[in-house]
């Protein structure tokens, strides 16, 4: 994390960065997936509004989520009990030093 922004800078939005030049200041936006700037010009209300703005087209949402889990192939019961026995019984036995012998019939 990085260090806290100056007083003047706290209301503005993550990622808008401001670079002195010659006279006059320039905004610059900064992806945080990939760290490339994005240049927006010598006006701070416009920068704000163009930093906003991406940041709500990239924004996640949440129905979206909520649908694309709700269409992921889902696992029957069979599947994971047949990964629980493989698994946890098999670290269970390795702690405890005993031979625990858990068979599961699956209904095919």
């Amino acid at each position: 994390m990085g260090r806290p922004r100056k007083k003047a800078h706290r209301n503005w939005p993550d990622g808008l960065l401001a670079r002195p030049r010659e006279n006059a200041t320039y905004y610059y936006f900064r992806e945080k997936s990939t760290g490339k700037e994005i240049a927006l010009g010598k006006d701070l209300r416009a920068a704000i509004q163009g930093v906003k703005f991406a940041q709500v087209r990239r924004a996640v949402d949440p129905v979206q989520a909520v649908i694309s889990a709700i269409e992921q192939p889902v696992s029957t019961v069979d599947q994971h009990f047949t990964w629980f026995v493989e698994n946890r019984s098999a670290k269970k036995k390795l702690a405890e030093g005993s031979r625990i012998a858990l068979k599961h019939e699956s209904k095919s």
